[in-house]
């Protein structure tokens, strides 16, 4: 490897300074060394993918997390087919991440609708969550008629004991 000089900032220091500046390598190539630092317990993949569908009003478990080892959500999806005369008020899903209270991941703030549709909201998160172990994901729906077929899809994964 070569010395890296940049005679034109040399010139231009020394023009300025109204007196020579000597002429040194600004980075010395020879002492870098590339490294690739690989960490297995960093390199995850999905290991889990769950789906549950309900037709009827109130919960559907999805998941329930592992209580000895940790689960990491990283992808939901939820999926709503009706007919004209559903009148689905809302539908959302609740997790519980680590040492937090439950949230809402995906909340779908409906009106109710008069004609038959078909609803797919997919959520890819950029930064999994951790949830505590034991508890649920779950696929609240509201509506007080009609029929529709609710679907939650919950991807993610296990540290298998290890802590990241």
């Amino acid at each position: 490897m070569e010395n890296i000089i940049n005679d034109e900032t040399v010139r231009e220091v020394s023009r300025i300074l109204g007196n020579p500046v000597q002429n040194k390598p600004l980075l010395d190539t020879s002492k870098i060394m590339l490294v690739a630092e690989t960490n297995p317990k960093l390199t995850k993949y999905a290991n889990v993918t769950s789906r549950a569908s309900s037709t009827a009003t109130g919960n559907t478990t999805l998941y329930t997390t592992p209580t000895d080892r940790d689960f990491y959500l990283t992808d939901i999806n939820i999926s709503i087919s009706k007919n004209v005369t559903n009148d689905i008020t809302a539908c959302y899903v609740n997790v519980t991440p680590q040492e937090y209270p439950a949230l809402r991941i995906i909340d779908l703030a409906l009106q109710p609708l008069t004609a038959t549709d078909s609803i797919n909201i997919q959520k890819s998160l950029t930064f999994p969550i951790k949830l505590q172990r034991g508890t649920t994901i779950v696929l609240v729906k509201t509506f007080t008629a009609g029929a529709g077929t609710f679907t939650g899809i919950v991807c993610g994964f296990t540290t298998d004991g290890i802590n990241v």
